[in-house]
């Protein structure tokens, strides 16, 4: 409650908390407007921001899955390993390996497997707590409501097993294949993507530049009438060896390690007052939910489960929770990757853009966007 007016979470240009955290009050919400609903956009409190890097570059990114990738480097030390090598020796010792990477975030202040290395362009120092209404704000659109059942199969969503519409502006990755890299460049313009999107893919026999970029469905019938194009094909879902504890539940039990972006599930999605036996399967998707989201003191000895130090063997859910997605499908850091969103973490509903800008890094150039201000969020 004691915080700097229209700040979020930290004083701007520094990682200093815009909160006090000697004085607080129970999590309390008043009653809002309405529910959440399937395909609404919604900003929400980060699930996974309950600890962070405290490093202006990593603060808003998943510290869960930069622990596992510093764990992983760890693990290969100075030999050169193979990316599963490296994967392997972390999954066979996992506890030691987090607990160094802990030690290089808390002790050494350091994150060799952050962007620039350990310390270029870095400013580690340490990790930090947020309470639930100073985590990080996202925003995604809802696309699985309390209660049901979630999967997705080449790309498509299933709820309950039917397969539901898609967003209207929905994007997927393609390879395209044009006659230069100045072609590549008039069509990021033309079209508003990302240049950051735009990722280089070589050349074919004939040195045509090849990239991989993300498109909606109205950019694709775009891009396929302009002359200097020569190939667009889609960007089927390859699974990466070892690669499956980047998806939620980020465990290395059957069937979570063949879950990829584009197949993944069936998935459960938790509701209020449901209940539920637990499984060694099911613990590895809703042992954070109890744990952390539902505040329980959730110990395991000698194969049994204790709750608030009852042995237990169901559990019946405090809250809702919804799954959420972005609309750019191969780009989105979402609930395929940290899982479910509580109730508790939503802030609201998105009703409309106030201001957007392009910056350099993604566009090349930086403007005021006038044509996407005082629009309705869809």
């Amino acid at each position: 409650p004691l915080s700097v007016p229209f700040v979020h979470n930290a004083l701007p240009g520094s990682m200093t908390n815009s909160y006090v955290e000697w004085f607080s009050l129970p999590n309390l919400r008043l009653p809002g407007f309405g529910k959440v609903k399937r395909f609404d956009p919604v900003v929400f409190n980060f699930p996974n921001g309950d600890t962070i890097l405290v490093d202006p570059v990593m603060a808003g990114h998943d510290y869960y899955a930069r622990l596992r990738e510093e764990a992983k480097m760890i693990a290969a030390g100075d030999k050169r390993m193979s990316e599963n090598e490296r994967f392997d020796k972390y999954i066979n010792d996992r506890e030691k390996y987090e607990s160094l990477a802990r030690k290089n975030f808390t002790e050494k202040k350091i994150c060799t497997s952050c962007p620039g290395g350990s310390r270029k362009g870095l400013a580690i120092e340490g990790l930090r707590h947020r309470p639930v209404d100073k985590k990080e704000n996202y925003i995604k659109r809802c696309i699985g409501l309390p209660g049901e059942n979630l999967s997705i199969r080449d790309r498509q969503v299933y709820i309950n097993d039917q397969p539901i519409e898609n967003p209207k502006d929905m994007m997927w990755n393609y390879y395209v294949t044009v006659k230069s890299s100045a072609a590549q460049n008039r069509i990021a313009k033309e079209l508003e993507v990302s240049k950051k999107d735009m990722e280089p893919a070589g050349t074919d026999s004939m040195n045509n530049v090849i990239f991989v970029a993300p498109f909606t469905e109205d950019q694709l019938e775009k891009l396929k009438k302009i002359t200097d194009v020569v190939s667009i094909r889609v960007s089927n879902d390859s699974p990466v060896e070892n690669n499956y504890l980047n998806f939620y539940p980020n465990s290395p039990l059957e069937p979570f390690r063949h879950w990829t972006v584009d197949n993944f599930g069936s998935i459960h999605i938790p509701a209020k007052g449901e209940t539920i036996h637990l499984t060694p399967e099911n613990i590895a998707l809703y042992k954070r939910v109890i744990d952390v989201y539902e505040e329980n003191d959730w110990t395991e000895r000698d194969g049994k489960i204790f709750i608030n130090n009852q042995e237990v063997a169901t559990y019946t859910f405090r809250f809702d929770y919804y799954w959420m997605m972005g609309d750019n499908r191969n780009h989105s850091a979402d609930s395929r990757f940290w899982g479910f969103v509580p109730e508790t973490h939503i802030v609201g509903k998105a009703v409309f853009t106030w201001f957007s800008k392009s910056d350099i890094e993604r566009t090349g150039e930086s403007k005021v966007r006038w044509n996407r201000m005082f629009r309705l969020a869809d």
